[in-house]
């Protein structure tokens, strides 16, 4: 399923192979993916950000990569389900350090952006320093922090070469570990509710009898 969502990948520190894995495993689950970056030619140039120009511009959110990481299946509606929250600019994505190397994944919200007038040097070099220098203080909403493992977002090189068949399983393990989740929530509330009806038919039974 496709969001509209523009993946911007920038491919500057990356090899061919590293960001032709980033963009087969994000771009089934996107809008478009623009790549920035001395290899940027691979998928066409970015003239404009498409959130500031009034050319078919996204409506939803702007995914930056800025590593080579690979994408479960279903992870872009993961991070997406984040932008749902009032006030919510960012929700970056948390890996451990890789060899001494730090990425940068997160889904911003393409309005917020808009009105920002953010552009696309500045979204690439994005870091804690941009988000205390432009996000709001007075909103703890403003942004988010998710662990790749829980979206489905991991170093390419932890996966390695089959990052295909990882992308299906962990995707495949993320929906029944959420269908789980969703599973036990009821029975949860089903209990509950069980619980009052017996409560409920108790107190009944009493009044009955006393009278």
């Amino acid at each position: 399923m496709r969001f509209d969502v523009i993946a911007l990948v920038d491919v500057e520190s990356m090899s061919e192979a590293q960001a032709r894995a980033v963009v087969q495993t994000v771009a089934p689950q996107v809008r478009q993916v623009l790549l920035t970056g001395r290899n940027g030619r691979l998928s066409g140039r970015l003239e404009d950000a498409p959130w500031l120009s009034g050319k078919n511009p996204v409506e939803r959110g702007v995914l930056v990569v800025t590593a080579p990481v690979v994408f479960a299946r279903g992870a872009v509606a993961r991070l997406d389900a984040s932008l749902k929250f009032a006030d919510r600019a960012v929700t970056r994505v948390y890996l451990p350090a890789l060899d001494g190397r730090f990425t940068s994944v997160a889904l911003w919200d393409a309005s917020w952006l808009a009105r920002e007038s953010v552009t696309v040097l500045e979204l690439i070099r994005a870091d804690l320093e941009f988000d205390r220098q432009r996000l709001s203080r007075n909103s703890p909403q403003c942004r988010s922090w998710v662990p790749g493992k829980e979206v489905g977002v991991e170093w390419l090189d932890v996966i390695g070469s089959a990052y295909k068949a990882w992308a299906r399983a962990e995707g495949r393990r993320l929906i029944l570990r959420e269908l789980e989740s969703r599973l036990r929530a009821t029975l949860r509330t089903g209990r509950r509710h069980l619980g009052d009806v017996r409560h409920f038919v108790a107190r009944a039974s009493r009044r009955v009898r006393h009278r």
